[in-house]
């Protein structure tokens, strides 16, 4: 009998079909070292600095206290920490790109998977290789394409108390974007980066900032930690070996999961809810509120 795909809100079920080869890693290959599969677990006694500024909310690289977290989600008990790639959008920026890379160009993931390079400089290559004027790059963001159930669902998660934030090792430059023509709003921790004068998107490491990760850019374990750390109900929803770290930290019950993250946690016989659709994180979370009740 073929094993289940996790415990919980899976029990029985069989993870997704893998999808096509994911040049962010995601299909599950052996050897792949710790790192790779999403580094460390929170650290708990991390305190970190968020700030608002004008157009999508954004992290700073300095650190005050707590208060200052509810520039990010306010006063709410309850937050929703969700990967954007892949996860909250239908296309993989990356996959995307890939039409303005050269035919003939080694994919950078392949030695991201053997340990050799970072997977924030696996980014950074493809990034590189797609050197494009900015007006293609615009477009590419656009083509990186959410639900268009997305906003409903986030408005109903926030009519129940729900925060949502999007936690993702890319880059904001093209989630700001794809979020501001969707008319989304909600806050970014990202990657900070701009196309420059040759074409080539640059993504910029932080190492000021409290949630700086060498190996993906940002660390999404640590912001789940943090608000783990307030008391805050924290759910998670992710795909890649970026998030595997963040969802082995919140409760089987608020864990989503979906291609190279679903087939990992239920290699490990960790339980999970298996996500189809981003969207369909919103009636599970609020059933879950109201089965709860207040807190």
């Amino acid at each position: 009998m073929p094993e289940p795909a996790g415990r919980g809100g899976t029990r029985g079920r069989q993870p997704r079909p893998a999808d096509p080869p994911r040049r962010d890693g995601n299909p599950a290959l052996p050897g792949v070292g710790p790192r790779a599969q999403g580094g460390p677990l929170p650290s708990l006694a991390l305190k970190a600095r968020i700030t608002k500024r004008r157009g999508p909310w954004s992290l700073s690289s300095r650190r005050v206290s707590d208060p200052d977290l509810d520039n990010l989600v306010g006063d709410a008990r309850r937050v929703l920490v969700t990967d954007f790639d892949g996860t909250f959008s239908r296309r993989d920026f990356l996959h995307v790109i890939r039409a303005m890379t050269p035919p003939d160009w080694p994919d950078p993931f392949d030695d991201f998977l053997r340990g050799r390079v970072s997977h924030f400089e696996a980014i950074s290559r493809c990034y590189s290789a797609a050197r494009s004027p900015r007006e293609r790059w615009e477009r590419a963001a656009l083509e990186t394409d959410p639900h268009p159930d997305c906003a409903a669902a986030i408005d109903r998660l926030r009519a129940s108390g729900w925060a949502v934030v999007i936690v993702s090792a890319g880059c904001r430059w093209y989630i700001d974007r794809i979020l501001q023509a969707r008319g989304i709003r909600v806050p970014v921790i990202a990657n900070e980066g701009e196309v420059d004068v040759d074409g080539v998107l640059r993504m910029r490491l932080d190492p000021q900032s409290p949630f700086h990760c060498p190996w993906t850019g940002v660390d999404k374990a640590r912001v789940v930690g943090l608000l783990l750390e307030q008391g805050r109900t924290v759910a998670f929803a992710g795909d890649g070996r970026p998030d595997l770290a963040a969802a082995l930290a919140v409760p089987p019950h608020l864990r989503f999961a979906r291609n190279w993250l679903a087939e990992e946690l239920a290699r490990r016989g960790e339980p999970f809810i298996l996500l189809e659709r981003w969207p369909d994180v919103a009636p599970r979370l609020i059933g879950a509120t109201h089965d709860a009740g207040p807190e």
